[in-house]
């Protein structure tokens, strides 16, 4: 499947399109950033690094992304991440292939199932699909040095940690065990404070 993505130059590879940053993000950690971002300012915000995709088009909203415009150059693959955009799925497909990476699978939190290992998965995954499985395998080796690292360092820590986002005035995002951040936090060997989901 990867081969067929390539391009006529044997370095480029057809474009992709996400409404995901996991997916956008580990997209452009292996070197093949996503043509087509929903929601690609609040991924700017959210990342705190503007022009971080610089030569993707940005689709709109990220739960009301513009199929107008992505239909007027479709990309080979949308990769979503459900149960988000279900709703869009029949939509979608009749654009570009549809390719679905489940990444928060709540139903499993209570039997360890939705750790790290979803998350390489992913990395693997998407290495094959852009024909680079060398860089996705070079991406985690890095990140696992990386985690590490900061594990060592943070292993005095032995209270619960709590991360919260704020939003705006009014709101607020807590991260439980079903989010990256909440996997994160059992890589590095903390607890997190908040044990809802």
């Amino acid at each position: 499947m990867s081969k067929a993505l390539l391009a006529d130059d044997e370095n480029s590879v057809a474009p992709l399109a996400t409404f995901d940053f996991a997916i956008a993000e580990t997209l452009n950690a292996i070197g093949h950033p996503p043509q087509f971002l929903s929601g690609l300012e609040g991924y700017e915000t959210y990342s705190r690094q503007e022009g971080v995709l610089p030569h993707a088009t940005n689709l709109g909203y990220r739960h009301l992304p513009n199929l107008e415009l992505l239909a007027s150059d479709p990309p080979q693959h949308i990769l979503i991440s459900p149960p988000a955009h279900a709703s869009l799925l029949p939509r979608l497909r009749k654009i570009a292939d549809v390719m679905e990476y489940p990444l928060y699978k709540y139903a499993d939190i209570e039997d360890g199932h939705n750790d790290w290992d979803t998350i390489e998965g992913l990395t693997r995954q998407l290495g094959d699909l852009v024909g680079h499985p060398d860089a996705a395998e070079n991406y985690i080796q890095q990140s696992n040095e990386h985690f590490a690292s900061l594990k060592r360092a943070l292993n005095g820590i032995d209270s619960p940690v709590l991360l919260v986002r704020l939003m705006d005035e009014r709101h607020a995002r807590v991260y439980g065990a079903g989010s990256v951040e909440g996997m994160m936090l059992n890589r590095l060997g903390l607890q997190n404070a908040w044990q809802g989901i």
